[in-house]
């Protein structure tokens, strides 16, 4: 492999976790209701989708939102070719038709934003861990490993507000034991 291409896990057949339907299903409830939209903006920032194309639609509906403007199919298509987030204003309309049609219900925007947020917090964790490890499988199982001693330890946990810093600080802790045993580690070829 030459040394300029960068090795991702994806790569490796190691997968971020994300759901592209309740991606979709996020927008979707947001572009067919504004209740909705106006309770995201509080609560759901742009990194949370994994999908670029997702997370541009969000931050374009935020920032018609934001202005004043209306956020509808109209709107948002023209918005979407004026930034070029599709290739042209008839792509960026099929897609958000299909996203429209195709939102199981309104009603379960909760579960559907649950959802999204919990994957976006599993990346937060594997991009700490490889922020720390270089190896693709010690992040694998330095995350898995950090997640069943927080398991083990929960009962450990005074404030449950304190819970994502403490799961980070755990995987943190983690990557940085695994880093002292390979260090021990004496290869004998070597020698």
């Amino acid at each position: 492999m030459p040394k300029n291409e960068e090795v991702s896990l994806a790569s490796l057949g190691i997968q971020m976790p994300y759901s592209m339907q309740a991606e979709q299903s996020v927008l979707g409830a947001a572009l067919v209701d504004e209740t909705v939209l106006n309770r995201l903006i509080t609560d759901m920032e742009p990194e949370m989708f994994y999908s670029d194309q997702n997370r541009a639609i969000y931050e374009t509906m935020r920032s018609l939102y934001t202005e004043s403007e209306a956020v509808d199919i109209v709107t948002l298509v023209n918005a979407l070719a004026s930034n070029k987030t599709f290739a042209s204003a008839d792509d960026a309309k099929v897609y958000l038709a299909r996203i429209a049609e195709t939102l199981p219900s309104v009603s379960n925007v909760d579960s559907y934003f649950k959802i999204v947020k919990e994957k976006y917090q599993g990346r937060r964790l594997i991009d700490a861990a490889r922020s720390i490890l270089n190896n693709p499988e010690d992040v694998e199982d330095a995350v898995q490993e950090a997640i069943c001693a927080a398991f083990a330890h929960r009962g450990d946990l005074r404030d449950p507000q304190r819970f994502k810093p403490w799961l980070l600080r755990i995987v943190v802790n983690t990557c940085y034991e695994l880093c002292r045993k390979q260090k021990k580690v004496i290869d004998l070829g070597q020698v």
